[in-house]
């Protein structure tokens, strides 16, 4: 025991425990946190690694997290929280660690979006109520994707904006009558990890960690491990 005394006090890792929810997917997530799997263990095994931090995981329902976090029972909660999510006083987020998939703008072949688009299709989704008022576009909304796409052809729309995973099918099925215009618009928040708003040192130990992933490349390779080639990058 007397040796610990000569310890440097960096040496000794902080003791931190992890909050998730217990009903997860079970693709992604067991619930028993001794064999808690997935994206969200992968990814914080390796910050508490480089963050020097001893992370141990507990899972309890959804909605009981952030008062779990409030009361001190867990120290972070991973939980594929959006970073844009109202969780209340006394917490905050950290910067985000999982990007969300990206928006493409697609039309004919030529199209330039600030030349020739003026009316610009998509389905409703809650995201554009904020980005259309800002573009300039008219917003022309259709029950599906695949009308909206159809609708170019009618003249309805000049061009159909919407997630990467839903049109990179429709562009591959047109037979070259449908193109990319504009691609890696990422209107949906990421996903970050939250703590208690007085953590200060916590969260910037935490923040550097997943700036250097995000930097070293590492980020970007868990990210393909777990969600394939077409995952959104860094």
């Amino acid at each position: 025991m007397a040796g610990l005394a000569f310890l440097p006090v960096q040496a000794l890792a902080e003791n931190i425990t992890i909050g998730t929810d217990e009903a997860y997917d079970a693709r992604i997530f067991t619930l028993e946190p001794s064999t808690l799997e997935g994206f969200d263990k992968a990814f914080a095994e390796i910050v508490c690694s480089r963050a020097n931090l001893s992370c141990e995981w507990k899972t309890m329902p959804y909605d009981v997290l952030s008062s779990a976090l409030r009361d001190g029972d867990v120290d972070i909660i991973i939980a594929a929280i959006p970073s844009n999510a109202e969780l209340g006083a006394g917490v905050e987020k950290t910067v985000a660690y999982l990007q969300p998939d990206p928006f493409l703008t697609v039309g004919p072949p030529g199209t330039e979006l600030h030349k020739h688009v003026k009316h610009l299709g998509s389905i409703a989704d809650p995201v554009f109520d904020g980005w259309f008022p800002t573009t300039g576009y008219t917003n022309v909304v259709f029950p599906t994707i695949e009308a909206a796409v159809e609708a170019i052809e009618t003249g309805e729309a000049d061009a159909v904006i919407g997630e990467r995973a839903t049109l990179e099918p429709l562009i591959a099925g047109s037979g070259g009558k449908l193109v990319k215009i504009t691609e890696n618009a990422h209107l949906r928040p990421g996903v970050s990890m939250v703590l208690r708003s007085g953590d200060v040192d916590l969260r910037f130990n935490l923040e550097d960690r997943i700036f250097d992933m995000t930097q070293d490349g590492s980020l970007n390779a868990l990210t393909e491990e777990w969600f394939g080639i077409d995952a959104a990058q860094w």
